[in-house]
């Protein structure tokens, strides 16, 4: 398994957000455990082949909605399962994780809902992220999307 080297502004911006609030300093304590349990083989979270095959269909119909100019499927740990992006995917991916983790377990500890989606912004590109019960989505935005009518669009998809 290769190392994903992340940038390390966003992550340290995250981790700023994260240790202002009340109990972000537990939620990204948290979350390092989690990553560390499932490098170390805690968590099974290698699909199947069938499942990788029917991620890489999400992936290309995800893609063919509005506005997406790519698009990934991410498992928890931040591995990406599936994409139709043309560059950086696995760079994008842990991001696309780290963050969507992140703000489940800051919604957690605040006692928030749980999240749905966000939009992460990296220079002038924009990624939304969509957490599912098994794996996250990104998908790339084009400059015009709108994130709340992709998101719609591909909760249609998502099923």
């Amino acid at each position: 398994m290769e190392d994903v080297i992340l940038p390390r502004e966003p992550l340290i911006r995250i981790r700023a957000w994260l240790e202002r609030l009340p109990h972000g300093s537990r939620a990204l304590s948290s979350l390092l455990e989690d990553r560390r349990r499932t490098d170390e083989g805690e968590f099974d979270v290698v699909p199947s082949a069938p499942v990788m095959d029917g991620m890489t269909t999400l992936a290309q119909n995800l893609r063919k909605a509005a506005g997406v100019e790519g698009a990934i499927i991410i498992a928890r740990d931040g591995m990406v399962s599936a994409s139709d992006m043309e560059d950086d995917a696995e760079q994008k991916g842990a991001v696309a994780a780290f963050v969507g983790s992140a703000a489940g377990q800051v919604g957690e500890a605040l006692k928030l809902s749980a999240f749905d989606w966000g939009l992460i912004t990296m220079g002038n590109e924009r990624m939304l992220v969509i957490e599912q019960p098994t794996f996250f989505v990104g998908l790339a935005l084009g400059h015009k999307a709108s994130p709340a009518l992709v998101s719609a669009e591909a909760a249609k998809i998502l099923g």
